[in-house]
């Protein structure tokens, strides 16, 4: 028993412990829950905080289907505030 410990412990102290780089963040998600007023199911709206974009789905129980809405652009939506003397 005191070799097989003995293996281990050298085993785990003399190998070469490698770092490794996190791989890069694509986009990060943010999910909200919503209820709809007249509808049996809700809907999740899903907004990418990296890319500025907002898009939602939600579960038909009568289809048995996933319906998915299109991507909005927020940027385009909202864009940037004017500048002072800017026009409007």
């Amino acid at each position: 028993m005191n070799a097989v410990l003995a293996m281990v412990l050298v085993w785990k102290l003399g190998g070469e412990n490698v770092a490794q780089a996190q791989r890069p963040v694509r986009s990060e998600y943010a999910m909200v829950p919503a209820d709809i007023p007249g509808a049996a199911n809700g809907v999740i709206y899903v907004i990418d905080t990296s890319n500025g974009l907002l898009g939602a789905f939600f579960y038909d129980n009568n289809r048995k289907a996933l319906d998915v809405m299109p991507p909005i652009d927020l940027v385009r939506l909202f864009g940037a505030p004017p500048g002072v003397g800017a026009p409007r």
